[in-house]
């Protein structure tokens, strides 16, 4: 099960991520380029509530602008997920 944060909840640690506040999963992601255009890449990792790492994936994307490179590393994640049978009806 997928969660959405309505009030993110804070747990120690260095890192500053904050689990779902449900028993479900959260996706955190990121896009990078350096510059408008320039080589970029993305990266994301899947964690439960507990923070246990599920999977991650970091790889580059070609050349793209630093707005575009978010969206596709979100669209990246939702692949994933629908491929381990996270989403229902994708």
């Amino acid at each position: 099960e997928l969660c959405v944060e309505s009030r993110p909840r804070k747990i120690r640690g260095t890192d500053g991520w904050t689990p779902p506040s449900c028993r479900g999963l959260k996706f955190n992601v990121d896009g990078f380029a350096l510059g408008k255009p320039r080589p970029a890449g993305i990266r994301g990792v899947l964690r439960d509530s507990s923070g246990k790492v599920l999977c991650m994936f970091s790889k580059f994307i070609g050349v793209y602008d630093s707005n575009s490179v978010e969206i596709i590393a979100i669209h990246q994640a939702c692949v994933l997920c629908a491929s381990l049978g996270l989403i229902m009806g994708a």
